[in-house]
């Protein structure tokens, strides 16, 4: 190429030079062989894939479910043509109703949420956290578009639909239990209406509190209610002390009277059994079964008897005493005028 220093605008004098052209002859196996492991490096990446043990991997083909797979290393057909979706299975997912945990480990309370009316038309604030684990991950991933905000929607649902039907004083005070198992089976046939996938856990409630103007007349009532209950649980403590006792005299004196029962039947018995040998001695020998009753009865009763005026040799009447006749020392004279 001729170039004149004449039209190139610029003065001086020697002879110019035309740049050069660098020219790049790359042979082509170099430029095959990028290509080549490029391609290589693309379909390793895009064709294997690991499923954790907690996972489940999940498969489409052009957009559409193809296959679950579980843990593992896995192969499929390169991208576009299918991909792969991991999902944790044994997470426990974690909703958040009436409140937010913002990142410095602080509340912020969510009117909209909290907020509702009981069946007796009082307003309550509820928080709460509802919680979910995903059993059928094709469902979670394919039947809804946005699981998450379903179950939040479905789970505020709920909340209102159970305290709707509870009264101001079951909800804040002795029937939270019974509100959360409530909440959780009406949450639980939202969902499976939908067909997600998932099972519904217990719901929990943080707080479950009146309108801030009637917090403190609240908080007396709460009070009183727990004194109430502490009252009764003190009588029922009581109650069981006492019963118990009283059972065991019960049948302590119960004992005791068949004890006394038994003696003195057998005691009547004997009595009867005895008169009866007796009475069968009499009617054998009357005037011999007399005389020795006589005699016994003489002997008992003289036994009971300290003196005893004898008249049998027809003089002066005598006191004899028996205790010393028998050898027992009385102190006093044996025979005593």
């Amino acid at each position: 190429m001729a170039y004149d220093r004449r039209h190139d605008g610029r003065g001086g004098g020697g002879d110019y030079q035309e740049p050069k052209i660098l020219d790049f002859n790359i042979p082509g196996w170099i430029v095959g062989s990028a290509v080549g492991g490029i391609t290589a490096l693309v379909l390793g990446l895009t064709t294997w894939y690991n499923v954790n043990p907690s996972e489940e991997g999940v498969v489409t083909r052009f957009g559409a479910y193809h296959r679950t797979e579980k843990s593992g290393f896995h192969g499929k057909l390169p991208w576009p043509i299918e991909k792969a979706y991991t999902i944790p299975v044994s997470k426990v997912y974690r909703i958040e109703l009436g409140f937010r945990t913002l990142e410095d480990g602080k509340y912020e309370d969510v009117p909209t949420e909290s907020q509702m009316l009981t069946g007796d038309e009082n307003i309550v604030r509820l928080d709460g956290v509802a919680q979910f684990q995903i059993t059928d991950t094709a469902k979670y991933l394919f039947n809804v578009r946005d699981p998450e905000g379903t179950i939040k929607d479905a789970a505020e649902a709920a909340n209102r639909q159970v305290v709707g039907d509870s009264s101001f004083d079951a909800t804040v005070t002795t029937g939270k239990l019974a509100i959360q198992d409530a909440i959780q089976i009406r949450l639980q046939e939202i969902v499976d209406t939908y067909d997600m996938g998932v099972k519904i856990l217990p719901v929990q409630l943080q707080d479950v509190l009146p309108p801030e103007p009637v917090v403190p007349a609240f908080q007396d009532v709460v009070n009183a209610i727990e004194g109430k209950h502490q009252r009764i649980s003190e009588a029922e403590g009581y109650q069981k002390d006492i019963i118990p006792k009283a059972r065991g005299q019960a049948q302590k004196t119960l004992n005791d009277a068949d004890a006394y029962y038994a003696s003195e039947v057998g005691r009547a018995k004997g009595e009867v059994a005895q008169f009866l040998g007796a009475l069968k001695e009499y009617t054998a020998a009357p005037e011999s079964t007399e005389t020795r009753l006589k005699i016994e009865m003489q002997e008992w009763v003289y036994s009971k008897a300290e003196k005893v005026i004898d008249g049998t040799e027809g003089g002066p009447l005598k006191f004899l005493d028996l205790k010393a006749k028998a050898g027992h020392d009385t102190g006093k004279p044996e025979v005593a005028k």
